[in-house]
This record gives C-alpha cells, sequence and structure tokens, in this order.
C-alpha cells in the first residue's frame, strides 16, 4: 500500500508540473485522490490475508496422526513426565450461530475411540469448557476393530447442542474474521488424560477443501465460512482444582476444533459505512457552493443554514455511530469508529470555514485563494487519511 501512496504522490505532484496553474491543481488533486482510492481498496481485499490472520501465540495447528504423536512425545522428553492416556476424539458441526457479538450456538456430534478395556481413570465423554449451556445426549455405541492398529476400540458418539461464550476481536470490524473454538477436555480432565484428533474418522472432501468437521450445508447468518481445523493451544493454569493429579496439564497442550469465519460486508457497509461518506460528499458540496463574503452581504441566514445542516449532519453521524457500536457490543476503537471520527473533524473544520468567512469583512485575492485551496486538498487529505488508518489498523 505504501507503494501505491508513494507513486500517488509522484503521479500528482508530475500533472501538476505538467498543467501548472489553477488547473494544475485540480487534475493534481484528483490524480493523488484516485491513486489513494486505490490504495484503501487493495487494503481492504489484502487485510485478511496479512494482518487480519488468526494466529494465537503457541498455537499448533495439527494435519495428521503423525505430527500429534511427535508432539506429545517431544513435549514428554521435555517434562519428564510419561505421554498421557490419549483418546482421539473428533467433531461434525451441523449447524452454528451467533446469538450476540460474544455468544456462538453450535449443534453437532462429538465422539471418542476408547480402547478395550478402558485404562484406570479414563471414562467416556467430554466437556466443553467454554460451553455456558451443553446438552449432550447418547447417540451411539459399538465395538470395531481401529483400522490403524487392528485393536478393537469402543466408539461412543453424542448429539450435543452447546452455547458458547467466546471473547472475539472486533478491531477491524466490518473487515473483521473470527474463530469460533470448541475446547475439548476429556470427561476427567483432572486424570492423566487428553484427547487428541480422530483424524481416521475423516475423509478428504474435494468439494470443500480445508473444511474438516463441517456440514456442507451450513449457514451462519452474516458470516461466511473460510476453514476448520484441529490445533493444540497451552493453557496454562495458576491452580491445581485441588487435587495432586493436574500436574500434566500445564505440561501438555489441550485439544482445540477451529472454525475460521469472514464477515458478509455487504449489510454493514451499507448500514454504517455509507453515512460518513455520504456526509463527506454533503460538506465537500457545502465548500464548492458557498457563497463569498462579497456574495453574500444582507444573506446572514445563508450562513445558519449551513450550521443546521452542520448540526443535522452530527447528529445522523452520532445515531449511525451509536448503532454500528451496538451492533459489536464493543465501546473501544474500531476501523469503523475512526472513519466516524474523520467524519466528525471534517464537520467541525467546516464549521471553522464557515465562522471565518463570516468574520471577514472582504474578500482578498489571498483569502479566495486559500478557500480554492481547501477545496481542491479536500479529497486528497480525505483519501489519505482512510488509507493510512487502512494500513495501519487492518
Amino acid at each position: 500500500m505504501l507503494i501505491i501512496l508513494g507513486l500517488s504522490a509522484v503521479l500528482a505532484l508530475a500533472v501538476w508540473k505538467m498543467r501548472g496553474g489553477e488547473q494544475g491543481k485540480w487534475f493534481a488533486a484528483l490524480a493523488f485522490s484516485l491513486g489513494c482510492s486505490v490504495a484503501i481498496l487493495w487494503g481492504i481485499h489484502d487485510a485478511p490475508h496479512s494482518r487480519n490472520a488468526l494466529v494465537f501465540p503457541g498455537e499448533v495447528r495439527l494435519k495428521s496422526n503423525q505430527e500429534v504423536e511427535q508432539h506429545f512425545n517431544e513435549l514428554a522428553k521435555t517434562s519428564g513426565l510419561a505421554v498421557p492416556n490419549l483418546i482421539p476424539t473428533g467433531v461434525f458441526i451441523q449447524s452454528a450461530q451467533f446469538l450476540n457479538p460474544y455468544t456462538v450456538w453450535a449443534t453437532g456430534y462429538v465422539w471418542q475411540r476408547l480402547p478395550v478395556p478402558l485404562p484406570k481413570g479414563v471414562e467416556a465423554g467430554v466437556n466443553f469448557p467454554e460451553g455456558a449451556e451443553t446438552n449432550m445426549t447418547e447417540y451411539y455405541r459399538q465395538k470395531r476393530k481401529d483400522p490403524t492398529t487392528g485393536k478393537e476400540v469402543e466408539v461412543v458418539g453424542w448429539y450435543f447442542e452447546t452455547k458458547l461464550r467466546e471473547q472475539f476481536d472486533y478491531q477491524n470490524y466490518p473487515f473483521d474474521r473470527q474463530n469460533i473454538w470448541i475446547r475439548i477436555w476429556p470427561k476427567q480432565f483432572y486424570a492423566n488424560t487428553k484427547c487428541i484428533p480422530d483424524f481416521g474418522s475423516y475423509s478428504r472432501n474435494e468439494d470443500m477443501p480445508g473444511m474438516l468437521g463441517i456440514d456442507r450445508g451450513i449457514v451462519i447468518e452474516g458470516w461466511g465460512i473460510d476453514k476448520s481445523y484441529y490445533s493444540f493451544r497451552n493453557i496454562k493454569y495458576d491452580t491445581d482444582f485441588g487435587l495432586d493429579s493436574v500436574k500434566s496439564m500445564n505440561s501438555y497442550p489441550e485439544l482445540f476444533f477451529n472454525i475460521e469465519v469472514k464477515r458478509e460486508v455487504s449489510g454493514p457497509v451499507i448500514s454504517f459505512l455509507m453515512p460518513p461518506f455520504i456526509v463527506l460528499l454533503i460538506i465537500y458540496a457545502i465548500l464548492v457552493t458557498y457563497k463569498t463574503r462579497d456574495d453574500r452581504i444582507g444573506s446572514v441566514p445563508d450562513m445558519a443554514t449551513v450550521l443546521g445542516s452542520v448540526a443535522a449532519m452530527v447528529f445522523v453521524l452520532l445515531v449511525a455511530d451509536d448503532s454500528a457500536r451496538k451492533a459489536i457490543e464493543t465501546q473501544s476503537l474500531t476501523f469503523t469508529g475512526i472513519l466516524y471520527c474523520i467524519a466528525y473533524l471534517a464537520c467541525i473544520l467546516l464549521t471553522l470555514y464557515i465562522l471565518t468567512s463570516a468574520m471577514i469583512l472582504h474578500d482578498s485575492k489571498q483569502e479566495l485563494e486559500s478557500r480554492q485551496d481547501i477545496k481542491q486538498l479536500f479529497w486528497p487529505v480525505i483519501t489519505f487519511a482512510i488509507a493510512v488508518t487502512i494500513w495501519r489498523w487492518l
């Protein structure tokens, strides 16, 4: 993006030198504004692939059973503890919905491939720590030969409905991506037991590459699914839960099933980004059409009308800004909030421009040139500010 902005500045300067005069200034302003607009579109398109990537510290994304075994063997050597009982566990999501910005309702199936007989301290079942409300019903139970080891195992499956309460980052709203995760604990999390992905129960989906354990017909209103995967994350606890048997909890990672989603931007853009853009257009129209002092003699209501229009625009911005914040239930600064700040600042500067114009008794040549410069610089400054915001924020 910085290259595009730099090229835009060079192009604007070249146009100004070639054309010269007032016409050269207008063409230079147009060239720079168009260049910044290209940078804005480029930044929005590129944001999901760079700064907005969903990365969690210490997370290890898993693709095969070999990776899982190697990971636990390395941790066992480092910690000096024995490798815990590893229970292959799988998840299949049938539906998901954002109930509010920080609560996700999900339904589907979860299963475990348990050894026969069960090791001491191991019990069939899973827990979802983030599940504020979880209903789980055993759906099937059968014994079979494990296709990889040939040993007898018992597969137990449950149908679940859970309400996940999770922390999401809406800083980049409405161009944000989120990670819906399900942390999976064994039923007796305090025992020397860990859940690992049951990769053997999945087949490669050619129609939905990168989608693991998700129903093909799943719809998450307002969001598009990007990918799903299993991962390990190291969660450190400052308690032993009153037990002596949880030493391995801080030594070994926990299993997460992740669904990365990206927001469908058409609705939020129309609802929340159009108001500041329209206000900026109106401000520019006022700048262009506002009369000089000599033309306004005896027409004081003209200034009052303009100031009334500014007040109305500020009110519209306040209502739209408040609606945008309520949509994601945050009071922290977001990308959308910065755009509203730019529009607020433009309204303030317009008000100062109108008041200072009213205080000038006669329009000198210098004053007329200054006003012309303000009109020419309006869009270059606005588009540059938005481009820099996208570069630093998204």
